[in-house]
Order: structure tokens, then C-alpha cells, then sequence
């Protein structure tokens, strides 16, 4: 996702890691700064958040990777200027974002509940980060089903084998 230099046109592309080609997909119709997105495998949608220009507001769409249609959802409930990052919590189907509110630097965490579209505060990061963020989720793949014989409570993921 991104725009031209003028910022007049959005662009939006999916690629296909198999065929190593890039479509062009349904372009977001608001014009988004300062965004990042996850992948919601549990729905098959994008989950896309950023801020419109210098006002600051506030936007989360979902896109449907099936219908190729863009849904708006519950607004970041703070001004999230600089730096977001989101990483996708598989196993509970949230989001977690972190970012900051921009010259004055104060840290933002949230979970995003995408069954219930509503936001969360979390606790922020303890360390004052400006730039260049980045966030790993981790997860363990096994079996999940108390009554199987190879059932691992360490498993936060199915993996078909129980």
C-alpha cells in the first residue's frame, strides 16, 4: 500500500510469493500516513492503521483479501503520530500496536480485538523509543487437544497432528 509522490493516487498491490507476481488489488479510498498492517489468518483480511495527514485522525479498515472490499473499523482511540508497529496475535486474534504521539515522544501501546472491534491500553514500552521500531510475535506449533495422546500444553498453535 502507498501513493505517489503528490500523494494523489493510492496504490495498492497483493503478491503472490509462489508465482513471484504482484496484482493490483481495490485501492483504500482515504489517504493514510504513518501506517502499518497485519494479516489476519484466522479471517483471511488486513488489518490496516495509519492517520490522515496533518490532523492526525485516526483510521483502521480491514480489507478482505476474498471480495476485494475495504471495511472501516473502530479508530485508534489516541493520536498515534510516529513509528507504529503492529504484530498479529494469532492465537487470541488481536493486534498489538505500539507507537508515539510525535514531538512530545509519550508511548503508546494498544490491543486491537478484532472479533469485538474495540481497542485496549496496554502498557507502554519502558524505554522512550523514537524511531525504527519493530515487534516479533512468537507462537509454539503442536498439538492443542487436552485428550490426544501427543497433546503439548507448551502449544499456542495447532498443527493438524493431534
Amino acid at each position: 500500500m502507498g501513493q505517489n509522490a503528490s500523494g494523489s493516487t493510492q496504490y495498492t498491490y497483493s503478491y503472490d510469493i509462489s508465482s513471484d507476481t504482484w496484482t493490483s488489488v481495490t485501492p483504500i479510498e482515504t489517504t493514510m500516513y504513518e501506517r502499518t498492517a497485519v494479516y489476519d489468518v484466522n479471517r483471511g483480511k488486513v488489518i490496516l492503521m495509519g492517520q490522515s495527514g496533518n490532523a492526525g485522525v485516526q483510521y483502521t479498515y480491514s480489507y478482505d483479501t476474498n471480495s476485494d472490499t475495504w471495511n472501516p473499523l473502530s479508530a485508534l482511540p489516541q493520536n498515534m503520530v510516529y513509528d507504529r508497529t503492529a504484530v498479529y496475535d494469532i492465537t487470541n486474534g488481536k493486534v498489538i500496536l505500539m507507537g508515539q504521539n510525535g514531538n512530545a515522544g509519550v508511548q503508546y501501546t494498544y490491543s486491537y480485538n478484532i472479533s469485538s472491534d474495540t481497542w485496549t491500553s496496554l502498557s507502554v514500552l519502558p524505554q522512550n523509543m523514537v524511531y525504527d521500531r519493530t515487534a516479533i510475535y512468537t507462537f509454539t506449533m503442536g498439538c492443542t487437544h487436552p485428550y490426544a495422546i501427543n497433546f503439548n500444553s507448551e502449544s499456542t498453535m495447532d498443527n493438524g497432528t493431534c
